[in-house]
């Protein structure tokens, strides 16, 4: 969650979905080598389809098809030669020469556990197998997944997807040691994998994991620096869990190499992949959004501890602030209005704002109107309120310290699902979830469902930018500065008909700007006053079925 600064910070939401995911079937074990690296050769064509072959876009859509999509164009062919070496492998183009050395660096880090690794080889690639088991009668930390000896020369860009997806430069030149940025799949980014490129070519890894079933996280890296590597460059999954003692894993890492201009079907395995979590659970919806807050820290004053806006509902009640929404909202064709801090924020522990209960903790003025918010359905208008900080727990207001939210719990679940009763009651339509990627994946998905079956057409958005199998459920948000420079090509790719919503915030939120984020396919929130609804109906009418332009 990024806090608001001022009052002007609402958001947003969108129809979602309810629950899925397949797991991948376990793999038998060949006898591994504890004390060094096992290689099988796995030939082409015993390989499974999302192994052995790059995945293809979808054909032609149907002629109804009212959703936004991305166009990529078809990948130029990028033919790779393999070479086995021993407990290794280099990769060749035509081309560009040598794009993978065998260096000397084990493909796993040292670990407790027997590790294996097999190749399957790709016409632009290769995929790296592997099979993990715990032969131990304690619980072992899993091993990093490491593939070095990339070939790019000194300087690279890196796909940095921990916001939306935009190059970086890493520049190693005189011997430097350089490191790309790291975050957690998928608390942090948006897909399991690494994207570089130089002047010539780009490759792709990828990691195919149950992230559903074997539930924990992962963190990539790639960079170059001192070791084994003879100045080429090295990647890294850092598989951020334990294998209890008995049990196996198997992981696969895709790498395909592609020509510069056709970076992004180097990770086609992976969207291909992607599609055993089932399809998009909701309809894109491209209308803007208005969005208001009751609370504000700024606000906070002795007579004001909540920081309540200027209307007080907490001490007059609803009426007026209704009001002030219908009267902008409905001539300005809006059709959607956003409500945030429904009950205030904390005085104490500001750390811990926007507060969970966004429909408790309502004083007596609050709950004897609240009916005064089904006026804004009965306008025609979607109500959506904010749950702050949805993916955590506080048993108390101005809470000092909040749990991570387990639907498991019987107390936590009865008290959040309170809380969405009253929404509904109080004529909410939908949600946007704050700070949701808090919340673990294999928890979170479930809870979405639950929360779908009191109302199935439900508009939910989830806070921040999440991950691509929670974006196949629910839309996903940005903020305008996330997206100034680069749309958000990663999800374009990977989750075609997704839903993205971006907060419009800040000074130069111009019309024609809030018109070019709805025609990269992007849902507008805003709180200006200065621009309605109808400055955008043309760029919305225009995107629904459109077709945005390839990177």
């Amino acid at each position: 969650m990024r806090s608001l600064v001022t009052v002007e910070s609402f958001f947003f939401f969108a129809l979602i979905g309810c629950m899925l995911l397949t797991s991948c079937n376990q793999e038998t074990f060949m006898p591994t080598n504890q004390s060094g690296d096992s290689i099988d050769f796995i030939p082409a064509e015993t390989a499974t389809k999302d192994q052995n072959s790059d995945s293809k876009d979808n054909g032609s859509l149907e002629p109804e098809r009212r959703f936004w999509i991305r166009d990529f164009s078809t990948p130029q062919p990028y033919p790779v030669s393999l070479e086995r070496n021993s407990n290794n492998f280099s990769l060749r183009s035509e081309i560009d020469g040598v794009l993978r050395s065998a260096v000397s660096q084990s493909m796993f880090s040292a670990s407790n556990c027997d590790v294996n690794w097999a190749l399957i080889p790709s016409e632009s690639g290769v995929d790296l197998v592997y099979t993990i088991r715990n032969l131990t009668n304690s619980n072992q930390s899993l091993p990093d997944l490491q593939i070095g000896g990339l070939e790019f020369g000194d300087i690279i860009e890196y796909l940095d997807q921990s916001i939306s997806s935009e190059f970086k430069m890493l520049d190693a030149s005189g011997g430097r040691a350089v490191w790309s940025a790291t975050a957690p799949y998928p608390q942090s980014l948006y897909s399991p994998l690494i994207i570089a490129r130089n002047g010539r070519y780009a490759v792709g890894l990828s990691l195919q994991y149950p992230l559903l079933e074997y539930k924990h996280q992962i963190r990539t890296y790639i960079g170059r620096g001192p070791g084994p590597n003879d100045g080429t460059w090295n990647t890294r999954f850092h598989l951020d869990g334990e294998l209890a003692p008995n049990q196996s894993r198997r992981y696969v890492v895709n790498i395909r190499y592609k020509g510069v201009a056709d970076w992004i079907h180097s990770i086609g395995p992976y969207k291909e992949f992607l599609t055993r979590y089932g399809p998009i659970r909701y309809q894109q919806d491209l209308r803007p959004v208005w969005g208001t807050a009751i609370g504000d820290s700024l606000l906070i004053r002795s007579d004001n501890p909540r920081g309540i806006n200027g209307f007080r509902a907490d001490l007059n009640g609803w009426e007026a602030n209704v009001n002030y929404i219908l009267d902008w909202v409905v001539p300005s064709g809006f059709e959607r209005v956003m409500v945030w801090t429904a009950s205030g924020v904390y005085d104490e522990n500001r750390q811990n704002n926007f507060p969970p209960q966004f429909m408790v903790e309502w004083t007596n003025p609050m709950i004897e109107t609240e009916s005064q918010w089904t006026r804004v359905p009965d306008a025609g208008v979607d109500l959506l309120f904010w749950w702050g900080r949805a993916g955590q727990y506080a048993d108390r207001w101005n809470d000092d310290l909040l749990e991570k939210f387990s639907p498991d719990n019987p107390a936590q679940k009865t008290m959040m699902l309170n809380q969405w009763d009253l929404a509904l009651a109080r004529g909410a339509s939908g949600l946007g979830l704050d700070a949701f990627t808090q919340m673990d994946a294999w928890d979170a998905l479930p809870w979405i469902a639950t929360l779908r079956e009191r109302k199935p057409d439900a508009t939910i958005v989830a806070e921040p930018v999440s991950y691509d199998i929670l974006n196949l459920h629910v839309p996903t948000f940005l903020y305008s500065e996330d997206v100034e420079n680069t749309p958000h090509y990663l999800a374009d790719y990977l989750v075609p008909g997704r839903e993205i919503w971006v907060y419009a915030r800040g000074e130069g939120q111009t019309i024609e700007k809030l018109n070019g984020y709805i025609a990269n396919g992007m849902t507008v929130l805003l709180r200006s006053k200065g621009i309605t609804a109808w400055d955008l109906e043309e760029a919305v009418r225009n995107a629904q079925g459109g077709v945005g332009s390839p990177p």
